[in-house]
């Protein structure tokens, strides 16, 4: 929709200001319908009433608004700048402390203190072993439930070693550090939206389902705390929806929710939708490996389909710098003070730029309630510039119509 201001009446900067100002906006919210796509009709949009000010008052409040604004602007700009060097020193942080660059190595506080250390291979190899361990326990329970105890130790040649990287494709890493594969620190657990789910759902509950969307509500940015769905734990047996365990690690795994990269540990035990995936890390390594997720960016990661989507085979083979347990702790300790001192700067900035934004709306309401500028008794009043208008151009000739020149005969 294009104005066409009359130039005699008003100045089209003083218009463009109004119609962006509270004032107005607030009459055209109350006019607008339409549900999907709110619209505001030409009809609906003549009816707005723009505050005016006398011809000269509008010279003097244009150049005010366009003085305040222009310096809002700039620290508009200046924040943005510091919101991106934020962001980039986060990640820098990260792959630092991903690649044995943040704090001193095991390796070499060991020798420079003349002691023996655990590897991390050593750490991966029991890591492997305890989930071997725990997979051998419930698949003998559920053999023995069934009533089919076994007699020899044939059924432990079931079990799926999950796969190693190889460490030939990958770049070498620090003295005591060895490539692990995201199956080997965490078990994939994608999410389910069984039937009848959703009619389930209610305020109440003891078990969370989560969509998505959830990550966006407030006090979840880290982990999920709030939710609206909830199911007791009858219900989530009843229609088999797996409760994964504190601490899982959830990022959005179909649709446009993967390029906002977000990545959310679980505060409780819960339940997700479908269109979300999880990695339930080894206890030893949850940590480091939530740092590392940290670092990983999902839109690398999906598909080059219409609706992207990450599979469980996207994630399973990523490969991992795994450093030794005991540099893993420092490793999460240097790395969060680090963090979270960039994260209050990073709050600090987003409350300076809701406050910018409130000061842009603040000095256009000030304009057209007459507070921006001195008023000048020797300017002539608004209404009376209206009706001298409105005389002038009853008293103007009427223009005239062209019309078809006859034909000759």
């Amino acid at each position: 929709m294009r104005v066409r201001p009359d130039e005699a009446l008003v100045d089209s900067h003083y218009v463009s200001s109004a119609l962006n100002s509270s004032v107005v906006r607030y009459q055209a919210k109350e006019l607008v319908h339409g549900v999907g796509r709110p619209r505001l009709g030409l009809n609906l949009f003549r009816t707005l009433k723009v505050p005016l000010a006398p011809k000269n008052e509008q010279q003097r409040i244009v150049e005010a608004i366009d003085s305040y604004l222009s310096r809002l602007d700039a620290a508009a700009a200046s924040l943005a700048r510091v919101e991106a060097k934020l962001k980039a020193y986060r990640a820098s942080v990260l792959k630092a402390a991903v690649e044995g660059r943040l704090v001193p190595t095991e390796a070499a506080l060991a020798k420079q203190e003349q002691r023996d250390y655990e590897p991390a291979s050593v750490l991966l190899d029991r890591i492997l072993g305890e989930r071997r361990r725990r997979w051998e326990e419930a698949e003998l329970a559920r053999l023995t439930k069934a009533g089919k105890p076994p007699k020899d130790d044939k059924w432990k040649a079931k079990y799926e070693q999950p796969a190693a990287p190889d460490p030939s494709k990958l770049p070498p890493l620090p003295e005591g550090w060895c490539w692990a594969t995201v199956e080997q620190l965490g078990v994939i657990a994608s999410g389910q939206t069984p039937n009848g789910v959703t009619e389930m759902c209610s305020p109440e509950g003891d078990i969370p389902w989560f969509r998505v969307a959830d990550m966006n509500a407030p006090g979840n940015e880290t982990y999920m705390v709030y939710g609206k769905d909830f199911l007791t734990t009858l219900q989530a047996e009843s229609v088999g929806l797996h409760v994964r365990p504190a601490g899982t690690i959830i990022f959005p795994k179909r649709g446009g929710a993967i390029a906002t990269n977000k990545k959310r540990l679980l505060h409780g035990p819960s339940a997700y939708d479908l269109n979300t995936m999880g990695v339930v890390p080894e206890p030893e390594s949850a940590d480091y490996l939530w740092l590392w997720f940290l670092k990983l960016d999902l839109g690398g990661l999906s598909d080059g389909s219409n609706v992207p989507q990450i599979n469980n085979g996207d994630i399973a083979p990523l490969a991992v710098p795994l450093p030794p347990a005991a540099e893993q702790a420092r490793i999460i300790e240097g790395t969060g003070l680090l963090l979270s001192s960039a994260e209050k700067s990073a709050e600090q900035v987003s409350v300076n730029a809701r406050r910018v934004a409130r000061l842009r709306q603040a000095v256009l309401k000030w304009a057209f309630e007459g507070k921006l500028v001195e008023q000048d008794p020797r300017d002539e009043p608004a209404d009376v510039l209206l009706a001298r208008i409105a005389a002038e151009r009853a008293a103007a000739p009427s223009p005239k119509t062209r019309g078809r020149r006859a034909k000759s005969v």
